[in-house]
């Protein structure tokens, strides 16, 4: 029997479950259901384009996006995302084509977005950070037809304009530049505002989505959007407060996939979303409180840089209307959770999930509060399994690979079978972190496989150290890197954000962590630094931290000139017999223990 029917009493049960929970079900109406089942004989799957034309339907005059002084209706978004999908197929994109957006969070963004889905084109979502030979790699590696941009990539765009396979004129920036290229604006003003009927059935709609790349070239993970169906969705908001006429903060980059999975979510239910084009932790936390924001999604480096701002602005602009902050895409420390919950309330969730498997896991705040490291338990619809080097399934409360099994997993990594078939394991998919689950099916996170070290034999994991640093009152932040070392192989190095105005000493931090730790597990070293080098969604640059070290040994190692240019002293000069260095003795690389 078909796994969907036979499940269909449980999926119509959640269904109508979560549509009561959110005030979805209020929203519908006999226009909007006439709608829907057109769409569907036309071919249409339910997922976030077909949502949003029965929000259109069903309460057309309500608003979907604000960013400054600039509102949209659902109405009027519906029809500038019609415009876009007419726009594009002007250009030649047809189903399964690809298009690149590179731009700050904007209300263009979201219309691309949408239009694209709506005629089955998928779109390659780029950082606005790279820089010409970067863009380059990704617009010829995903093989997109086009480029839309906002103005502060005008400069990067132009100089690979006509160096890459993508059409010059399809070339797109979302403001007037000289150089005879029509806006966005331009584009869409020429265009109807029905939905398109040149679209076909056949093809899937893919949203790619390049990894930050910290660890090489990025990839290009490929995610099905025609996927991404209410069974999905239903599974989410059942452990989420999110409601209908909730108003929603975009903060993050919408090129990075968790705010783009909460757009889609709260578009989904019908909110309200809110643009920030870019993050500012005063601005952020103003907005929040001045617009009564419901609920965000957050990397947990914007709440540090929220909760440390001066007193008299956090008291000033204390939100009173959150029912749910979200974090996730870096780990949120024990320390850092406490702090929000102080500040914030009860109203912190935490998910482990990935650009490759989307949401794995959730923790509430009861979870949170119990359970002050974990990342929670698998949402419905997972299947988890801790593998060892070898593959092999390991039991409770040991340190191994993640695997993961659902149906948000992405097709592959476009252009790179190898490194697909690398991530798999059956139908469980791998991004290379590592993790134990406790008893109760509490998942906690060990760090990236990547970032491992290997010391006289023993496996050290680099979160565990870096948990007990920023238990230290004065550590604001830090980062634990493995690097050579003569006599274990690998050692650990810390390097330490200070609180600011506090003086701890490496020595102050080594007793700490002696305090804490097995004597194995204590940095070799700790170097402060002002701040760490991350990516724009907050995860540490360890590549770099470890070039960084490698960099200032070789300072520490050089002799200095004036050490250099001094004559070797002689037995006769010297008053005294020659002195030799003793050979080094050599310890035997015995397994810590």
């Amino acid at each position: 029997m078909d796994p969907v029917l036979e499940n269909l009493p449980t999926i119509v049960s959640r269904a109508v479950r979560v549509t009561r929970q959110t005030g979805f079900a209020s929203t519908l109406s006999v226009r909007g259901a006439v709608e829907a089942g057109r769409l569907l004989l036309h071919g249409e799957r339910i997922g976030p384009s077909t949502l949003h034309t029965l929000h259109a339907v069903n309460f057309p005059d309500q608003t979907a996006l604000v960013q400054g002084g600039t509102s949209l209706t659902y109405g009027e978004l519906e029809r500038r995302i019609n415009r876009a999908a007419h726009a594009f197929l002007a250009m030649g994109v047809r189903p399964g084509d690809r298009v690149a957006l590179m731009m700050k969070n904007c209300i263009p963004f979201v219309e691309a977005t949408y239009g694209l889905f709506r005629i089955r084109a998928s779109a390659v979502n780029v950082s606005y950070h790279l820089k010409p030979r970067e863009l380059s790699y990704i617009l010829d590696h995903s093989g997109s037809q086009a480029l839309v941009f906002g103005p502060e990539q005008v400069e990067v765009a132009s100089e690979v304009r006509g160096t890459v396979k993508t059409p010059s004129d399809n070339f797109v920036p979302t403001s007037s530049i000289a150089g005879g290229l029509r806006s966005w604006d331009e584009r869409l003003g020429i265009e109807p505002d029905t939905r398109p009927t040149r679209a076909t059935r056949d093809g899937s709609s893919m949203n790619f989505v390049y990894t930050s790349g910290t660890t090489g070239a990025p990839k290009g993970a490929v995610r099905d959007m025609t996927k991404t169906g209410m069974t999905i969705i239903n599974r989410i908001l059942e452990g989420l407060p999110f409601r209908h006429a909730d108003r929603h903060l975009v903060a993050c980059p919408l090129y990075h996939s968790g705010a783009q999975a909460f757009l889609h979510l709260m578009s989904g239910l019908g909110a309200e979303i809110h643009l920030l084009d870019s993050f500012d932790a005063e601005r952020a936390l103003e907005t929040m409180e001045q617009s009564r924001i419901h609920n965000a999604f957050l990397v947990p480096t914007m709440a540090q840089r929220i909760l440390n701002l001066p007193a008299h602005v956090l008291e000033r602009h204390r939100p009173k209307d959150l029912n749910g902050l979200v974090f996730g895409a870096a780990p949120f420390p024990a320390e850092l959770r406490k702090r929000v919950m102080a500040y914030f309330g009860d109203v912190a969730y935490d998910f482990y999930g990935s650009t490759e498997t989307g949401w794995v896991t959730l923790a509430n705040p009861q979870d949170i509060r119990l359970h002050p490291d974990s990342v929670g338990k698998p949402i419905a619809g997972n299947e988890i399994k801790i593998l060892d080097e070898s593959r092999n399934e390991l039991p409770p409360g040991m340190v191994g690979e993640l695997f993961v099994r659902n149906a948000m997993t992405i097709e592959h990594y476009h252009g790179d079978p190898e490194a697909t078939a690398r991530s798999r394991h059956g139908d469980f998919f791998s991004v290379g972190d590592l993790a134990r689950v406790d008893g109760d099916g509490y998942i906690f996170l060990a760090g990236r496989k990547v970032d491992m070290v290997i010391s006289g034999g023993v496996n050290l994991y680099p979160v565990e150290v870096e948990d007990v640093l920023r238990q230290h009152p004065e550590v604001e932040d830090c980062a634990i890197v493995g690097v050579p070392d003569d006599e274990w192989g690998e050692a650990l190095v810390a390097y330490v954000v200070r609180r600011p105005d506090r003086s701890v000493s490496r020595a102050d931090l080594m007793d700490h962590c002696a305090r804490e730790l097995a004597r194995f597990k204590k940095p070799k070293d700790v170097r402060f630094i002002d701040q760490l080098p991350r990516n724009p969604t907050g995860k540490v640059l360890k590549r770099e931290l470890r070039e960084r070290y490698a960099a200032e040994r070789e300072i520490e190692d050089r002799p200095t000139a004036a050490a250099a240019s001094r004559p070797s002293p002689s037995p006769t000069s010297a008053g005294a017999p020659a002195r030799t260095k003793p050979p080094r003795r050599s310890r035997a690389k015995t397994p810590r223990t």
